[in-house]
């Protein structure tokens, strides 16, 4: 059986072969691996599970299908990468891949149920704030974090409007708005 002693060992020597910069986090469950700079975070090996982690990490630098625009694909390419490169591989470390994948995977539904949202309400107010700066009055998005505003702003940008934002949201004036008008 392998020792958590040799699993630490093993993922320093992969770092070293494979010349990977490693930075040290508090928790398993905080670990990060970034392709781009060639870098993981990761918790020191304590256990077969923070091993995983870490070898997940290093899959996430090394697996070939790092680069998808698809965030699972990435996921599942990283724990096949980390269970094909182990010294030993458990069953709790099974239902940790099965436990974090299941919460990716309902984190990615709801960002994209999020998306969805967002585009069907930016549709519904896209037609009212052309109108709204056609006629020349102001056009007012009430949520400054609404990812709609992204679209409004762009938008306004095309129609050679101007965008201010404050606390009470994303103000959009027509180019040719005049403050009197407003009285």
């Amino acid at each position: 059986m392998t020792t958590v002693l040799e699993m630490g060992q093993h993922i320093l020597d992969l770092c070293a072969e494979h010349k990977i910069y490693i930075s040290w986090c508090p928790r398993p469950s905080q670990a990060s691996g970034s392709l781009d700079d060639r870098a993981i975070d990761i918790a020191p090996t304590k256990s077969p599970i923070s091993y995983a982690c870490a070898l997940h990490e290093i899959g996430h630098v090394l697996d070939r299908h790092q680069k998808s625009n698809d965030f699972m694909v990435c996921e599942r390419g990283a724990w096949r990468w980390a269970k094909a490169n182990a010294l030993a591989w458990t069953p709790a470390m099974d239902r940790l891949v099965a436990k974090c994948l299941a919460g990716h995977a309902a984190g990615e539904l709801r960002r994209r149920q999020d998306r969805e949202r967002s585009r069907a309400r930016w549709r519904r107010m896209k037609p009212k704030m052309i109108a709204s700066l056609e006629e020349g009055s102001v056009y007012h998005i009430r949520r400054p974090g609404d990812p709609v505003v992204c679209h409004a702003e762009e938008l306004a940008l095309k129609l050679d409007a101007f965008v201010y934002t404050d606390r009470s949201g994303v103000w959009i004036y027509p180019h040719n708005y005049d403050e009197t008008d407003a009285q």
